[in-house]
């Protein structure tokens, strides 16, 4: 997973990735994983959200509740980008562990996307772009893991609480980050 001091720093200073995928992961000779351009990222301007609102055939791991807002194309999102932060965190985990042949097939039995044509009066030009969490395609993934390739049940119930699909239900960012610490302690 990535290192606790990429979470916190982002933490710290109310600042979140808003595009965590695999992709945007480095991992270093010594083995550890961390985001690559953390201090130079600018959310305000481009994130994940953002590029796809913009962009109707980009792809960025949305929770279910960014998925909703980009599909009624609000350039100004309510979604809780904490929570939103931890469910890209755990779909990108498991992304990367499950046995898709690619990381690109995975998100594509994660999410559902169809661009339709432009409605009039769109000025955005994206109208159209629908996406939503696959919510069967990623709980088939986790049973997988558990009964096909025997991964631990601790990891597999942790991602599912990350991928909660109300944001209520979902930990922030601080009580993945105590998990952590507690869990490699």
């Amino acid at each position: 997973m990535l290192t606790v001091l990429d979470l916190e720093y982002s933490r710290k200073f109310s600042r979140f990735f808003g595009d965590i995928q695999p992709r945007f992961i480095m991992v270093s000779k010594q083995g550890t994983m961390f985001f690559n351009d953390i201090l130079n990222f600018t959310p305000h301007q481009e994130n994940g959200y953002k590029r796809v609102l913009k962009t109707p055939r980009a792809f960025s791991a949305l929770s279910p509740q960014a998925c909703k807002e980009v599909s009624d194309f609000r350039p100004h999102p309510t979604y809780d980008e904490n929570k939103s932060e931890v469910f890209s965190i755990a779909i990108t985990v498991l992304a990367v562990i499950s046995d898709f042949p690619s990381i690109d097939e995975a998100f594509a039995n994660f999410y559902i996307q169809s661009v339709g044509p432009k409605p009039m009066g769109d000025t955005l030009g994206v109208a159209g772009n629908k996406i939503q969490v696959n919510f069967p395609g990623i709980q088939s993934a986790c049973e997988k893991l558990t009964r096909a390739y025997r991964r631990s049940t601790l990891l597999v119930d942790t991602l599912r609480i990350m991928l909660a699909p109300n944001e209520q239900d979902r930990p922030s960012l601080f009580q993945i980050l105590e998990f952590l610490k507690l869990a490699t302690a």
